[in-house]
């Protein structure tokens, strides 16, 4: 599993009694805007939406623990390298999460 200085993959849930594989505000969206150049090593990491939604359902099903979890979301999440100014959209139901920064900035 990742180390506890990077953020852990997680996503908008369900609220405890909904079903967990209904998306909680679907239409909503997530806005990231770095307030410094970062690099790819540096930047947030998302997973695709039918991703996510296979990664979930499996979890949902006790198919695979929440450490294969933050694993596999690390190997199918794109990090983006990205400047100030820019501003990075996405679903608050996709996976996202960050890496352990070692650009020594």
């Amino acid at each position: 599993m990742a180390p506890i200085s990077a953020a852990v993959f997680h996503c908008r849930l369900a609220p405890e009694g909904e079903s967990p594989h209904s998306t909680l505000l679907p239409d909503s969206l997530n806005v990231w805007t770095p307030l410094v150049d970062v690099p790819a090593a540096t930047s947030l990491g998302i997973v695709g939406p039918q991703q996510t939604s296979s990664l979930l359902s499996h979890f949902y099903e006790n198919k695979i623990t929440a450490d294969f979890l933050e694993d596999e979301s690390r190997r199918l999440c794109v990090f983006r390298e990205m400047t100030v100014g820019e501003a990075l959209c996405f679903g608050n139901h996709t996976l996202h999460g960050t890496q352990i920064n070692t650009s020594n900035k």
